[in-house]
């Protein structure tokens, strides 16, 4: 039988022991990348078919081949023997197992998992709106999950399961938001392989159109704070939040030692940690909120008083604004704020916003005559409850 030609390193020659003949399959170290191996046949046929078995080892396992133990040869073998027919290589099939496998030193339940995340921001020096927001969407996705389950066994099904539960786009969106952002974390840290949100697109939002006061209403709004035994905490987050357009976050973490009601120039102060934007803010205090505060300022603690929702759903059924529209007193501020200084710039620096936002949501939503009474909305003492509030020229 002919001796096909054969690369530098590898011979396949006949040798004899005493009487006897036999053929032997050399392989240098040029072929194995170690150990010289050789192999003895009895027949030049054996020698060669052993030789083209060899090249198909070199050709799956590169020189690694040689340097399996019979065991791990042997179960090489027995992989491919398993995978036959399903068009994957044997790395492939590899990295396909690897994707969802973790060892037991690399698990990490989803509760330690979140626990561990929250603590990262708050040591990052994370705004505590930013931290109460990635909390609150990160409970929801728990709640719909086994308790022991580990961060890495969720998958996008779990995660598009738990986006169904939302309608609103920018509800959707937002959770999208925050999961992506706990999710690369946690795969930054070992504990999971990749991101179940990445092939999940955000829905696109149509912008609505802001809800606002009208005059009558904020008047009404006051009276019930003013006159109501428990909405009576209620008037000054609400004062604020109308004559001065707080964010809802801003307002829950606003202090009385951020309100400057004395001196020659009267503001309130959002500092850079409790703002959105994290930029400080200075908003200026208006005559007619100055008014409102002075009776129920304090020096010191929470402006936002306590047992805060209770009170807010009963405030909402006085002054008949059930269900109460989404950043209602913020929008009322932006609008009457704009028609009144007519100056986007200015309107602008009080809220903490772009001057092309506020141009485009808060222009010609009232006129100017409606403005100028909004602005003169002052409390007015010692008379009936249903004038508490008038307006004062």
């Amino acid at each position: 039988m002919k001796i096909p030609k054969l690369p530098s390193g590898v011979s396949i020659f006949r040798d004899t022991s005493g009487d006897r003949e036999y053929w032997v399959l050399r392989m240098g170290k040029r072929w194995t990348g170690g150990q010289a191996l050789r192999r003895a046949f009895p027949t030049a046929g054996d020698a060669i078919k052993a030789w083209e078995q060899e090249v198909s080892k070199r050709e799956a396992l590169g020189t690694g081949g040689y340097e399996l133990s019979p065991a791990q040869l042997g179960e090489a073998i027995a992989c491919f023997r398993q995978i036959e027919g399903t068009g994957l290589s044997l790395s492939e099939a590899v990295k396909l197992s690897l994707k969802s496998y973790r060892p037991k030193t690399a698990s990490i339940s989803l509760a330690d998992a979140i626990q561990g995340f929250l603590s990262a921001q708050k040591d990052r020096g994370a705004a505590d709106k930013t931290i109460i927001g990635y909390q609150s969407f990160l409970r929801l996705l728990a709640e719909g999950l086994s308790p022991k389950i580990n961060v890495h066994e969720i998958t996008d099904k779990e995660v598009r399961k738990h986006l169904a539960k939302y309608e609103r786009p920018a509800s959707r969106n937002a959770t999208i938001r925050h999961l992506r952002a706990f999710f690369r974390w946690t795969s930054k840290r070992g504990w999971r392989e990749g991101d179940p949100t990445e092939q999940i697109d955000k829905t696109r939002e149509i912008d609505e159109a802001v809800s606002i006061l009208t005059v009558p209403q904020a008047r009404k709004l006051l009276v019930a704070c003013a006159t109501d035994a428990e909405c009576q905490p209620l008037l000054a987050s609400t004062a604020i939040g109308l004559f001065a357009g707080l964010r809802t976050a801003e307002l829950a973490t606003l202090n009385w030692e951020d309100v400057h009601l004395t001196g020659s120039q009267r503001f309130i102060e959002v500092t850079a940690r409790k703002a959105k934007t994290r930029q400080r803010r200075i908003v200026s205090i208006s005559d007619n909120l100055a008014a409102w505060l002075m009776p129920v300022a304090r020096s010191t603690g929470p402006v936002v008083p306590t047992a805060y929702r209770e009170r807010h759903e009963h405030l909402q059924k006085l002054a008949n604004l059930t269900p109460w529209p989404r950043n209602v007193l913020r929008h009322s501020f932006g609008s009457y704020h704009l028609a009144f200084h007519k100056n986007e710039a200015l309107t602008a620096a009080e809220m903490g916003n772009s001057p092309t936002v506020i141009f485009q949501h808060y222009r010609a939503l009232v006129t100017p005559e409606a403005a100028e009474k909004f602005w003169k909305l002052l409390p007015v003492s010692g008379i009936d409850a249903d004038k508490v509030v008038e307006f004062v020229a």
